[in-house]
Parts: C-alpha cells; structure tokens; sequence
C-alpha cells in the first residue's frame, strides 16, 4: 500500500512539473533578472551567442542580444534562439516585442526573428522575417496542412541601429476561418484571413534567429516581449477634455494607453511615468493648475489625469512619451478670452475679439483709415455696453 502510494505521489509530481513548465497567458520578459532563465528553452549552434546584455537594453538595465558572428554556407537552420511553451491555446494570441538590428552584413536570403508555433504536425503558425539583400520586413502564416500562404513583403526596410515595435496576432486558432496580422511601430503592415486552422493549436513563442540563411551575421537586441489573450498596450493616448479651450482655462487631460488592433483602450501592464510637453500652455497636477508637472503617473491598470492651461489664443500643443510605448501628442485651438472675460462654455465658438482686425489678407499697416475707425468705434460701444457683454 505505502509503495502504491509512493508511486502515486511520483506520477503526481512528474504531472506537475511538465504542466509548471508550460506557460499560461499572459507571459513576459524585461531581461531586468540579468538573464534569459524566463524562458522553456535556450538554443544556439557554434558561433552565436544570446544573452542578456546591458547593451540590448531599450527599456531599463538589460536586454537580450544575439550575436551571430559565423557567416557560413549551407540550408536554412535555427541559428539562435529563445522559446517559451505555452499551455495549448485556441482562439486569440497577441504579442508584441522592440528589436533594433544593431548590426548585419546584408548577406543570404532571410531570418525569421519571432514566431508563434503549433504542434509538431504544424511546425509554425505565422512568423516574422528579415529578407536580405536589404533588411525587408515580411510576413508568413501557415495552414492546418503546412501550407505558406502567400507571404506578404511590407516594403518596410530596418535601418540598422533602430529599435522598433513589432506586433503580431492569430485570431480564430482552431477554427476553419482565422486569421493573423502584423504591425510595425503601430502601424498596419499585413494580414491574412480566412485560413484554416482546424483542429489546432498555438504552443509555443520564439524569438531570435529563429530559422535562417547561415550566410548572415549580425546582432540583433530584443526588450519586452509579451503575449496575451486580449490585445496589448502599444501606443500612449493624451484625451483633452475639450479640444477648443479659451486662454487660462484648466483643461482635465487623460494619460493613458491603446492597442495597435483597434485603437481601444489597453491595460496599463506596469506602473510607469510618462514625460509630458507642452507648446503654448503649462501643465499642472490639479484643476487649480497651481503645481506645474512634467510626467503623468499611471499604475498598473488605470489611466492618470494632468490638467492643461493654454497661454495663448490660437494653435497650442500638448505631447506625451515613454520609452516602452509609442508616443502620441494633441492639438489644441485655443479662443481669445482670458480671465474676466466670457465664461468657457467647453468649446463653444467665441464672439470675435475687435482687435482681431481683418484686412482682407493684407498687412495691418496698410488697412484703410475706415477700418481703423471702425475698430474704434466698436471699442467706444463695447464700453457703453459693458453689462450685456457679459450675459
């Protein structure tokens, strides 16, 4: 009975390490442990080296660099590369990761930097790639069958030492009918719909030298990849409350973030601050706009708020940036009243100030004696009327 029980308790525990070891959604790495122990499985063939390295830091103290310094001929192979199991997934898979190629020498046929998997009857389910000569982006999804859909080249070339966000996606993993689509620093850069993935499942994630032409060397640097179920933060989002204020308003201003899939608002992952900027206006930590401040606070999970006060009447600017996600700025147009005159109703047009003077495009100096006269006497009525200008 005791060794039955022994035996029980050793089949339990080889059941769950081998599930501990696969991965459920979300996942992801910042390298800041100094090491690459966050991932299933580290690969690399002689002459490549991946490792968390300072100098592949795009965000904080580290990164991951891979170093391929062996150009040799032969067939296409996995040179280097990190992946990560995943507990079998159907559905909707998002990921999202910065790489800067820091280096190349432009030689043999392609790389495939990141790609998400199926099972071993399907090898690979869309990945991404770099086409040489000339450092073109591509794109390539797989079928059920194997099959390559036609793939896709953006036109989009990397120049090296650049770091750039890349975001890809598979929809519809176990049906007749999915699709995945990629994006460049936000923008949109292919997509494929209608494939069949009966029957199948996502895996596992890789990053790397995934699969590639041993002709080429380089490095590549990688920092703050993730996968989720639901689409991820990519780009920062700055919503005024009203994009028509008057001059010495205080304007409540949104801080947060969205996604690349359908410009939504996304889950702020990590608390971070975002550094702000303003041309025309100060911004400030309350609706009293007395502490001036120049980052936005955002926890994980919430937006922040800031407050805006425009100096100036006309076209005034309002930006926002943080080193993990894309920036983003708003354009404000401002009215002419400040303090003591009508009260902002939000946005409403404003009644024309008499000293904006129109003399039809030309030079102030060069309006006729008429208008100066006029300008006057609208000043002396504005004057005797002084009560009903401000209903």
């Amino acid at each position: 009975m005791r060794s039955l029980r022994l035996a029980w308790m050793g089949l339990c525990t080889a059941l769950w390490a081998a599930v501990a070891n696969a991965q459920a959604l979300p996942f992801g790495d910042d390298f800041e442990s100094g090491t690459l122990s966050g991932w299933s499985a580290l690969d690399v063939v002689p002459g490549v080296t991946f490792a968390a390295d300072p100098a592949a830091a795009h965000r904080g103290a580290y990164g991951a660099r891979l170093v391929d310094s062996d150009a040799d001929a032969g067939a296409a192979t996995t040179q280097g590369q990190l992946s990560q199991t995943l507990n079998p997934l159907t559905g909707a898979v998002y990921a999202r990761f910065w790489m800067r190629l820091s280096s190349s020498n432009d030689q043999g046929s392609f790389i495939k930097v990141s790609q998400l998997q199926g099972t071993a009857s399907l090898s690979t389910l869309t990945e991404l790639a770099v086409n040489y000569p000339g450092t073109e982006l591509s794109f390539d999804s797989f079928d059920f069958s194997s099959n390559v859909e036609t793939s896709q080249h953006t036109g989009r070339r990397l120049d090296a030492g650049e770091w750039h966000l890349f975001e890809f996606d598979i929809e519809g993993m176990g049906t007749a009918d999915g699709g995945s689509r990629l994006w460049l620093d936000g923008d949109p850069m292919g997509q494929y719909a209608g494939v069949n993935w009966t029957g199948a499942t996502i895996s596992q994630f890789t990053l790397g030298e995934c699969w590639g032409d041993p002709a080429w060397a380089g490095t590549l640097d990688f920092d703050d990849p993730r996968l989720s179920a639901t689409p991820l933060a990519s780009t920062l989002v700055l919503t005024p409350a009203t994009l028509n204020p008057r001059v010495n308003d205080c304007v409540p201003v949104g801080v947060g973030l969205k996604d690349s899939v359908a410009g939504a608002n996304a889950a702020v992952p990590y608390g971070f601050g975002a550094t702000l900027t303003a041309d025309g206006g100060g911004l400030f930590a309350s609706s009293t706009c007395a502490t001036p401040v120049t980052t936005a606070a955002l926890a994980p999970g919430q937006q922040s708020q800031v407050f805006f006060q425009p100096h100036r009447a006309g076209t005034v600017w309002i930006g926002v940036s943080a080193i993990d996600f894309l920036p983003a700025s708003a354009t404000l147009v401002v009215g002419p009243f400040a303090d003591g005159g009508p009260a902002s109703d939000g946005g409403a047009t404003a009644t024309p100030s008499i000293f904006a003077v129109s003399c039809g495009g030309a030079p102030a100096s060069d309006c006729g004696l008429g208008v100066v006269w006029g300008a006057a006497l609208a000043l002396v009525l504005r004057r005797a009327q002084g009560p009903r200008w401000r209903r």
